[in-house]
């Protein structure tokens, strides 16, 4: 499995706080990088007004990863990585970074089963345009008081008095949480998205992480709310009906029609 590094938030960050996550991440290798990471920093790189530090930092950055990944060997660690950047949200999977995934697939090293990841990592991403990054705007700035000039009182009211006790204010009423209702129409189309997904030939079958993110791709127009929980349930039912099986890691199909080697 792709080791879990912990994510560190650059999207909206203030400049200084992005120069510095820039700087620590940069110089890392591809084992030590968040999968959200990396998106944000090729996304970065594509940003037309970058200030020049970052620009300079973030140089050979590409084309680094992008043998990183090269490197990767084929079957279980290919297949984990693009489990973990299948999980990313398409939107921030710029494109310079679905181009390595693009040109992965024409190396010749690369098996079936792994053009077949990059093929599901691909079918996710598609009809989700990337968003740019964005960087926030710069912290304020506190001025300090210069010498000589009156600092401001620190407290409201002259010493030994007591300031009034605020009233408080009344708890708004508690909302119960909403409970899910099964829908049996949205259980029967994500079962069928499921074995469709699964009647597709790869002998290594489909890891649970691409396959939820592909359910979930395909439906974000009709059921736009739909959870990773929704998937695995109907997933697990499918197991208990004897229509797909879990081996390995993957989950394949077994019924006819649907049956992967």
């Amino acid at each position: 499995m792709f080791r879990s590094v912990p994510e560190r938030q650059l999207r909206g960050k203030d400049p200084i706080t992005v120069e510095i996550e820039v700087n620590a991440l940069s110089a890392k290798p591809l084992g030590q990088l968040a999968p959200p990471n990396i998106a944000d920093l090729y996304a970065l790189t594509e940003v037309p007004d970058l200030a020049t530090g970052l620009r300079v930092r973030l140089k050979g950055f590409h084309e680094r990863i992008a043998r990183a990944v090269s490197d990767l060997p084929s079957g279980e660690p290919f297949a984990a990585f693009c489990g973990a950047v299948g999980d990313v949200d398409p939107s921030r999977v710029p494109v310079s970074l679905r181009d390595v995934f693009e040109a992965e697939s024409a190396n010749p090293k690369r098996t079936d089963g792994d053009r077949a990841h990059i093929r599901d990592l691909q079918a996710v991403w598609e009809g989700a345009e990337p968003e740019p990054f964005e960087i926030g705007a710069p912290k304020r700035v506190v001025q300090l008081p210069t010498a000589g000039e009156p600092r401001e009182r620190r407290y409201a009211t002259p010493r030994g008095e007591r300031a009034p006790r605020a009233e408080r204010a009344p708890k708004p009423p508690r909302v119960p949480p909403a409970r899910f209702v099964a829908d049996p129409e949205r259980a029967a189309w994500i079962r069928q998205v499921l074995l469709e997904r699964l009647g597709r030939p790869t002998d290594a079958g489909l890891l649970e992480t691409v396959l939820v993110a592909g359910v979930k791709h395909r439906g974000r127009d009709r059921y736009a709310d739909m959870t990773p929980k929704e998937v695995t349930d109907e997933l697990k039912a499918l197991e208990r009906e004897g229509k797909v099986k879990h081996s390995a890691g993957r989950w394949k199909g077994v019924v006819a029609g649907f049956s992967s080697r």
